[in-house]
């Protein structure tokens, strides 16, 4: 039971990083079409 804990709460994490990358990818790709 205290091995699938931390699985459940890491993969979230994964996902929110991924998120936040192509945020920043877009972001960067906005600012670069319109400087």
């Amino acid at each position: 039971m205290f091995q699938g804990k931390p699985e459940i709460f890491r993969k979230p994490e994964k996902h929110m990083k991924k998120t936040f990358r192509r945020k920043v990818l877009k972001n960067k790709n906005m600012s670069a079409k319109h400087p």
